[in-house]
């Protein structure tokens, strides 16, 4: 990846970040990748968004944002789901992900500007 894809690949996180309501770091490491692509479906379904980047670009891309908590929780295989739509979509695809998936873990949070856990995830994956 070089220079101008790297600014351009934080450009468009930050426009993600700036748009989202929601944001919830998940590592998957060990994960197929039909697992993987089910999951970005499940979200793509619930008017959310998911990615995966580089951490420096994660880190870069949260600062001066609501999500600049999250700085610190990249690291290893990272990924994020967005959403400014459904929060409870988004939450019940992360929990369904989560429990048929023990090698994809929940890394941290933020809603509203709030950290938020995995308890909190899963309440609202219950409403």
């Amino acid at each position: 990846m070089d220079r101008n894809q790297k600014t351009q690949e934080v450009s468009e996180l930050k426009d993600a970040f700036a748009k989202a309501t929601t944001a919830v770091v998940v590592e998957f490491k060990g994960l197929t990748v039909e697992k993987d692509t089910a999951f970005r479906k499940s979200v793509r379904d619930g008017k959310g968004q998911y990615r995966v980047s580089k951490n420096t670009l994660f880190r870069l891309a949260v600062k001066e944002t609501a999500f600049e908590s999250l700085g610190g929780h990249f690291k290893g295989a990272s990924a994020v789901a967005t959403t400014n739509e459904d929060v409870i979509a988004l939450a019940k695809a992360l929990n369904t992900f989560l429990k048929d998936n023990p090698a994809a873990t929940f890394k941290a949070g933020v809603m509203d500007g709030k950290q938020i856990s995995l308890k909190d995830i899963a309440q609202l994956a219950d409403l």
